[in-house]
């Protein structure tokens, strides 16, 4: 397809080639006919917000990426101008506002916690007398609500209420006949936690099985930057097992990929693991 066919009827070409550039940010009723042009459709999904400037967009996409940075300052920042451009009476939009809030004040704990974040999780995904919390396949936002919840009981050593939400989140994924790339951002911390946290609670051989369907999945997405954490986890389940060599090499390749990512925190903790346990620097 040419990019006179493809505009035709849409926009000016010249203005598919500014957006085209980086030069013009698309309009979001402008992006869905191109993308649906494309045979990409779009329409009937959200991310994390709903919004016609999408510019607004790549904030937040920046703004997610300060959490795994450690840049505090600037999550903030962004947080801040993200939530005054918002258009909060949309409720998808008030249910990531809400939700990054209680992430960022940290204030809450426990079931009080988890009780906020079924609170919100409850705008797009209403309880259903005699269904369970999910029922579906979630959206991102509740997606992350869940997994939030998830984190908020593993760190009450309530293993069972943390891992039954994994397990009822794969089990809708599984059921799904859409294939697991459509939930990139969802799978990749999903893997991670849901086998960090198997093998906390000693189950090594499910936790292994999750890592390597972790694996495959981000390479298959093409998405390298995850990989660093999960072979850490993984390098945990080899140190239980007794099998150092690949412990050892689990704790090496982490360290290269979460350098390659600036993964600062989590790449001094595996620096300083490796360090105590094979009285050798890496980097």
């Amino acid at each position: 397809m040419t990019q006179e066919q493809l505009c035709e009827g849409i926009c000016e070409q010249e203005s598919l080639s500014r957006i085209e550039l980086g030069k013009r940010n698309p309009h979001r009723k402008v992006l869905y006919q191109l993308l649906k042009k494309l045979d990409i459709n779009r329409e009937q999904y959200y991310g994390f917000i709903v919004a016609d400037d999408f510019a607004l967009y790549e904030k937040i996409r920046e703004y997610r990426r300060c959490g795994p940075r450690g840049e505090k300052e600037k999550e903030a920042r962004l947080f801040k101008e993200i939530k005054q451009e918002l258009d909060t009476s949309v409720t998808v939009n008030r249910q990531f506002v809400e939700m990054e809030q209680i992430y960022l004040e940290n204030t809450l704990q426990g079931e009080e916690k988890v009780n906020a974040l079924k609170k919100i999780l409850h705008y797009t995904m209403p309880g259903i007398e005699g269904k369970d919390m999910l029922y579906r396949i979630p959206f991102r936002a509740e997606y992350s609500l869940m997994n939030k919840m998830a984190i908020t009981y593993y760190r009450q050593n309530k293993w069972k209420e943390a891992l039954l939400i994994y397990e009822k989140i794969l089990s809708e994924y599984e059921y799904s006949r859409v294939d697991m790339k459509y939930h990139a951002v969802p799978g990749l911390t999903f893997y991670l936690n849901y086998g960090a946290f198997l093998e906390d609670n000693n189950e090594l051989v499910k936790s292994l099985e999750i890592s390597d369907k972790g694996l495959k999945f981000a390479i298959s997405i093409c998405r390298a930057d995850i990989i660093g954490n999960i072979l850490a986890n993984r390098s945990c389940i080899y140190e239980k097992t007794n099998e150092e060599s690949l412990e050892e090499k689990c704790l090496r390749y982490s360290y290269v990929f979460i350098t390659m990512y600036r993964r600062n925190k989590i790449k001094e903790k595996v620096a300083n693991r490796y360090l105590e346990k094979y009285h050798c620097r890496l980097g």
